[in-house]
């Protein structure tokens, strides 16, 4: 939108989402302003926003609750170094815009992504593997002939 306050109204209805899942939510200063914090299930949720002229963005961070200042700082640094090109078209409200990640950032999410399937697989093949006979469906009967 051309008026600002964006994030204040996202932020309020990211609180309100998270007080029905989390054992604790509440709004704490950041640098940009507000930002969201819910704690709950062992572990804490943090949404750090930021309005522009024309734009929001939105990061957020989750871990466990020893390690969140750290992840929150890291999430900071990268918002810092963010740059908004928005462009000169004409966007309903709330439209994401496209996300072009630096190229060793895209590559490690690349790495990340293809381990993650490989592990996948391989926890697949291995319980494929240990499975017993009982758990084996049933095999199909084989059909008779009719008499006609």
């Amino acid at each position: 939108p051309k008026s600002a306050g964006l994030w204040r109204e996202v932020a309020g209805e990211l609180a309100e989402s998270l007080r029905k899942d989390a054992s604790s939510v509440n709004i704490q200063d950041g640098p940009w302003g507000r930002e969201v914090v819910g704690a709950g299930n062992g572990g804490v949720v943090r949404f750090i926003g930021v309005d522009g002229y024309r734009w929001m963005v939105r990061c957020v961070v989750n871990g466990a609750p020893e390690t969140i200042d750290a992840l929150a700082a890291e999430a900071r640094a990268s918002l810092a170094d963010t740059v908004i090109r928005r462009g000169e078209t004409p966007l309903p409200v709330r439209t994401p815009l496209q996300v072009e990640l630096p190229e060793p950032m895209a590559a490690q999410l690349r790495a990340a992504a293809q381990q993650a399937a490989v592990q996948q697989a391989a926890q697949q093949l291995a319980a494929a593997t240990q499975a017993s006979p009982q758990d084996q469906p049933p095999a199909e009967p084989v059909a008779r002939r009719s008499e006609q």
